[in-house]
Parts: structure tokens; sequence; C-alpha cells
């Protein structure tokens, strides 16, 4: 939990303190996740038909952010500009990490969805933040390679899937199981990436090779909650970074 009354945020590698600003914790509030579903209205039934779409909304978390005391009207001025550039230096095109004061080894992702006015009050001013965040708040030890050995079994002790990132090397055509499952890629050049969280594969250069998998309704792995094992591994090499994640 964020423990001090006024912590920074780290957004896209950089701190909101070099802005100037930090989160007002004291009025902080966390939002829940939402599993979402379809509600489908049925004639003759005072109940709707319930259909769940295997996936938690967005959140919309919301910042409560201020100044450091003493600045003159001029300071706070440019405390607006430097916060805009704080929040606009990377283009709001894909998710950015996001970190906080007082919670270690865990980061999230998020873009910014709405940002308030900067309002005076006498020597500081505040402001809010809004990021649209998936629902997720993520192991930074799961971001480190983990080579895969064959019969390897990796422990998910998290309770939602995690989608993780693996590295396939070789030539040719090669082929793996996980969880008794066999997903297969073809004519692999050196080095090839599976993107399971956003279900891409993709080479050195970052372009994608939809044609090189070879998966059932081309659905990407995925580590589910306890034990996960990799069999099978034939002409390939594989690691991963397994992308723990748990919901917040």
């Amino acid at each position: 939990m964020i423990i001090d009354k006024l912590g920074d945020l780290q957004y896209a590698g950089k701190s909101s303190r070099e802005a100037g600003l930090m989160i007002q914790t004291t009025s902080f509030a966390w939002q829940t996740p939402v599993y979402s579903s379809t509600l489908t209205q049925i004639s003759g039934k005072s109940a709707a038909a319930i259909v769940p779409n295997n996936r938690y909304d967005n959140v919309a978390q919301a910042f409560p952010l201020r100044t450091v005391p003493g600045l003159n009207p001029v300071q706070l001025m440019r405390a607006h500009r430097a916060a805009l550039d704080w929040l606009y230096k990377v283009t709001p095109d894909q998710y950015q990490k996001i970190e906080f004061t007082g919670v270690p080894n865990t980061y999230y992702l998020g873009i910014p969805s709405a940002v308030s006015a900067m309002t005076f009050v006498t020597d500081y001013a505040t402001m809010s933040v809004t990021m649209s965040m998936p629902p997720f708040a993520y192991d930074t030890d799961g971001d480190v390679y983990q080579p895969i050995a064959e019969g390897q079994t990796f422990a998910n002790d998290y309770d939602v899937t995690a989608p993780p990132l693996i590295h396939v090397t070789g030539n040719g055509n090669g082929s793996f199981e996980l969880n008794g499952k066999t997903y297969k890629v073809v004519g692999v050049k050196g080095d090839l990436w599976l993107d399971c969280d956003n279900e891409v594969a993709y080479d050195s250069n970052n372009d994608a090779l939809p044609n090189a998998v070879e998966f059932d309704d081309y659905a990407f792995p995925a580590l589910v909650p306890g034990n996960n094992t990799f069999s099978n591994i034939t002409g390939i090499r594989l690691e991963m970074k397994p992308h723990w994640r748990q919901l917040f």
C-alpha cells in the first residue's frame, strides 16, 4: 500500500516529483476492477441473460496531485507546463509503466485519459490526472527472461492467467507443448517473439509475422494459475518473461 502522505507517481520512466507534483495519498481512492459481462434482456423474464466477455474492464483511476508549497504565481504557471510535459513526453498510443512510492517490486500500465485544470490554493496548486489502466498489478520479477527446459514447470502463484513473452530461437520449424497443448512455429529465422498478451508474433526488426505461428484458433499460450509445464520442445530453444500479474 502507499504509505506516505505525499508520494511520487512514476509514469513512463519519469517521476512526478521532477515536474514538481506529488500524490495526495490521504485523498487517494483506489478503484476496483469489474469483470465484463453483456446483459441481454429476455422478453417475458424479469432477469437478463448474462454473457461473460472473458475479460476485465479497464479502470479509470484518478490520481490527486499537488505542487510543493511556497510557489509564486509565475512558478505555478511553470508547474502546469511541467505537468503536461511530464504526462505527454511520450505519445499516449500504447500503455506505459506506472509505479508508486511505497509499492515495491510492482508496476501497473496506463495512459492519461483526463487531466483536470490546475487549481491554485494560496502558495500551492492541485490537479487530478486520470489514467486508463488495465486492472492488473505486475510483478517486476516476471519481466526477467527465464530459460525453458524440457519438462520444466513454472508456478503461477496468482489467481489470474499470465500472458508471457516467449523468445524462440532456431531455424526452420519447431513446436512445444504447454500443459499438454501443442504450439507450432514455422519458418523461424534466428529469433521469433510470441507476445501472448497482444497475440502477435514478430521478428528482431519488430515486424509482425502472423504466418509464423500455427496455433489452434490462433490462441496464444497462457500461464494459468497453478503449475504450467513445458514439454516436447522440438527444433527450437525457448525462454520467456512470464509477466506474472494479479488483480489490483
